[in-house]
């Protein structure tokens, strides 16, 4: 149940916040390139992502997939941090 739970949370906080951070920085134009485009990626990370993890944890173990994974989270954090532009539009709702 619990990991049901940390699951759900997950997967709100993963599929609205990029989706609302994209609008803030996209101008409205742009926006859905911009989100067809991350749900084209989000889309291959999903459909590839397995078959990675499967094929590392078939040559090594699941622990050396899981470690993998965890130094993409945090190269991606990273340059998410240095690179990412801050959003500039503020909405009143």
């Amino acid at each position: 149940m619990l990991g049901a739970v940390i699951y759900g949370l997950a997967a709100g906080v993963g599929t609205s916040v990029p989706v609302a951070y994209i609008v803030n920085v996209v101008d409205e134009k742009s926006q859905g390139i911009a989100l067809g485009f991350y749900r084209t990626l989000t889309d291959i990370g999903m459909l590839l992502g397995p078959v990675v993890m499967g094929w590392i944890g078939d040559r090594s173990s699941i622990s050396t997939g899981v470690l993998v994974n965890a130094g993409l989270v945090f190269l991606v954090a990273v340059l998410f941090y240095l690179f990412a532009p801050t959003p500039q539009k503020e909405r009143g709702i």
